[in-house]
């Protein structure tokens, strides 16, 4: 992370533009850019460098309700938090529910679900 402000851990994250290295603090909610988490226990700071998971297990993130397990989790209107739902998937999901949780360990996509066509 090297731009923008101070993101706190297990934040969902927005990336800056397609290919950028910089990650930047969501400032709406649905989004089916790059996102990722960030896995520094402090978080990280301004124009400093940190660990950022976009993909594959995550530890914890944080959600607006607890998940169940197996359930899949979108990006929600708040900066910040996932939502988890039921089945099917839909725009905006970026992971699945290992545990249930309102901080839940998960496996990360790679990237959100795009918009469905149809």
């Amino acid at each position: 992370m090297r731009r923008g402000r101070r993101i706190w851990p297990w934040t969902r994250l927005a990336s800056r533009s397609p290919g950028s290295r910089y990650w930047t603090p969501p400032t709406a909610g649905l989004s089916t850019r790059g996102l990722g988490v960030i896995l520094e226990p402090n978080g990280i700071a301004n124009n400093a460098s940190g660990m950022v998971a976009v993909g594959g297990w995550c530890p914890k993130v944080n959600l607006n309700t607890a998940a169940a397990v197996g359930q899949f989790i979108k990006t929600h209107t708040v900066a910040g938090q996932g939502t988890p739902h039921a089945s099917p998937q839909v725009e905006g999901d970026f992971a699945v529910a290992l545990s249930a949780s309102a901080t839940p360990a998960v496996m990360l996509f790679g990237s959100p679900n795009g918009p469905l066509s149809g």
